[in-house]
Order: C-alpha cells, then structure tokens, then sequence
C-alpha cells in the first residue's frame, strides 16, 4: 500500500509537466498523456460534450470520485476479511488504515 501511494504521488508530480506549454518528444507525450487519466482528470472524459457541468459540479464530482475509491477498498478489505480469515478483523485492520493512507 505504500508503494502504491508513492506512485500515485509521483505520477501526480509528472502530470504537472503536461501543464507547461512544451511539445514533448513521443515516449514522454504518451507517458503523460497515461497520467491525465490516473491523477483523476475528469475532464477528459469530456461531459461537457453531453450536458454543460459547471466548476462545482466538477469539483464534486471528483471528490465523489476519491470517496467512491475509497468505498470500494473498504467493501473489498470486507469481503477479504469475511471469506479469506474468516472474520479475524483483529489480524487484518492495520492492512485496511495501511491501504486508506492512515497508519
């Protein structure tokens, strides 16, 4: 999990140098091109296209967005728990605060 976050923070770093006005060479236009879409861009998924979104209603979304994230670790750390050791909560907590970014 602390890996994980490393990247996430370093693929975070590397996409601001897709917001200075440089034409990069192609390995690294694609590299950062792949970040937009891991550091939570929503706006290329281009709603605006669809329907008109205003900057609260994006901001919102992508706090939705981490929220959603990290729901969906808690209900996977739950069905782990339950069905792999068998509701030994105890042994497996600190995995759960270690992959939410806590301990």
């Amino acid at each position: 999990a602390l890996s994980f976050g490393q990247m996430f923070v370093i693929f975070q770093q590397l996409s601001v140098l897709s917001q200075i006005d440089v034409r990069w060479p192609p390995p690294l236009s694609d590299l950062l091109s792949f970040l937009k879409i891991v550091t939570l861009n929503l706006s290329m998924l281009r709603i605006e296209c669809i329907a008109p979104v205003s900057p609260l209603a994006r901001y919102g979304a992508r706090v939705m967005l981490v929220v959603s994230i990290f729901i969906q670790l808690l209900l996977i750390h739950l069905a782990v728990v339950v069905f792999g050791y068998r509701g030994d909560w105890r042994v497996r907590a600190t995995s759960l605060g270690g992959s939410l970014g806590t301990t």
